[in-house]
């Protein structure tokens, strides 16, 4: 019986030799899904390092790695160390899709994009000893009868939110800053309904729903339907959507009946001609604190997600976004130093001024290239560990909390308190140099 070990290695993985394991967010549904396509003769485990240490005298004969960007010099590490003992490695994920040939310099065989198509194909060739350098998808899959996720391979308990579904993939818009519709070749797909539903029946636990579609509200008559197929289970559930779709008053009514308890929004920044730069003008930024206020009457958080580092940013960027989540009573803020993604135009753009080639410093808490208006680069690094003080300290979270109410209110409180850890853990291995 062939021996497959499926690997989600963590850009830190150095630091947690050094600090006590904890739960992660969310457990790898995308690595849990390529274990429900593997052939029922393979004995497959799973480690996924943000929570287990990875044991590489374990008895494997082919190893399958899924890297980003941030996490890509760790899997070529883990690739290497196991090719060395005799298995054979194949290495897939956003990171390999943009640089295949970088990839394929640590691999026996690198997977492009989407795995459902080839993964089969995979397997067979590495059963007859015949494995290809490349698999790709001659056409984009099919999201119609997904086997179920292998949600057996991990421990629930593990993970803050461990139920997490797919309900569509892609998305309709073209940020300049952002991989997903290359990766999953421009196109918005949706499942059938009545399968996500079915899904979410087997998904068992207390936890809310997670749906990781990059904009499950993109489609808005696909979105009613699936408002109306949750209602009736009760359940609490979160989204990522785009500031757009949040615009209409009985669309979000129906959502909010429908379970919807937070919302994960993309606003990126306050400033239109950033937004004009990046081609979201979609993004209104007079009207975001309406936006969030809206979600809120109808029993709807908002986390607000914001990148620093844009071409017109100075260093003023930081105050003003703390300011308005007090302001706007943001539930919860996530704020990122921008990313030179591969493969996106905006890593192509920023590649002149790109100081850092070390990938692993490219997790959203780095500065890697330089800024017209802030600099020196660590600037943005100082300000952006300041403006995390200041949003998840205990008055920070109850300024935007106060006068919160409705169904998303307990929602708001535990997830506060979670990122108020993630964000203290974080500062306390920058204050040890985990840098």
């Amino acid at each position: 019986m062939p021996r497959l070990l499926l690997v989600l290695p963590s850009p830190t993985r150095r630091h947690l030799y050094r600090i006590k394991l904890a739960k992660t967010v969310f457990p790898p549904l995308g690595l849990l899904t390529v274990a429900a396509h593997t052939p029922p003769d393979f004995d497959i485990r799973l480690v996924d390092e943000s929570v287990h240490r990875l044991d590489y005298a374990l008895p494997v004969d082919l190893v399958a790695i899924s890297a980003n960007t941030a996490s890509a010099p760790r899997a070529y590490e883990v690739a290497s160390e196991f090719r060395r003992r005799g298995a054979q490695v194949v290495i897939g994920g956003i990171h390999a899709t943009a640089l295949p040939e970088e990839a394929l310099q640590y691999a026996d065989t690198v997977g492009v994009g989407e795995a459902e198509g080839y993964w089969a194909k995979l397997c067979r060739d590495f059963c007859d000893g015949k494995l290809q350098p490349i698999y790709r998808n001659e056409e984009l899959p099919s999201l119609d009868h997904l086997p179920l996720p292998r949600r057996d391979l991990i421990n629930p308990k593990d993970y803050h939110l461990p139920r997490t579904i797919q309900t569509s993939r892609g998305c309709p818009f073209r940020c300049t800053f952002c991989s997903v519709h290359k990766f999953f070749g421009g196109r918005y797909r949706l499942r059938p309904v009545g399968q996500v539903i079915e899904e979410v029946k087997l998904t068992p636990g207390k936890s809310p729903l997670i749906f990781v579609d990059d904009n499950i509200f993109a489609d808005r008559e696909r979105s009613l339907e699936l408002f109306a197929a949750l209602e009736p289970l009760q359940e609490s559930w979160f989204g990522q959507v785009s500031m757009v779709n949040l615009q209409d008053e009985d669309f979000l009514h129906r959502a909010g009946q429908s379970g919807c308890r937070m919302v994960f929004v993309g606003l990126e920044t306050l400033s239109a001609d950033n937004l004009k730069d990046i081609n979201k003008q979609f993004n209104k930024p007079d009207q975001v604190k309406e936006t969030i206020a809206r979600c809120h009457r109808h029993g709807i958080g908002v986390i607000g997600a914001f990148i620093v580092g844009l071409d017109h940013d100075d260093i003023s960027v930081f105050e003003h976004i703390v300011d308005f989540a007090m302001d706007a009573q943001l539930d919860l803020v996530q704020i990122a130093i921008r990313i030179p993604i591969p493969g996106t135009d905006d890593s192509a753009a920023l590649a002149p001024r790109i100081f850092d080639p070390h990938y692993e410093r490219r997790d959203g808490t780095r500065a890697v290239f330089f800024h017209e208006h802030i600099h020196p680069p660590i600037l943005l690094e100082e300000k952006l560990q300041w403006a995390y003080q200041q949003i998840y300290c205990k008055q920070g979270i109850r300024r935007r909390l106060s006068g919160h109410d409705g169904p998303y209110m307990k929602v708001s409180r535990i997830v506060n308190k979670g990122f108020a850890l993630r964000a203290s853990r974080w500062l306390r291995r920058l204050s040890l140099g985990f840098s």
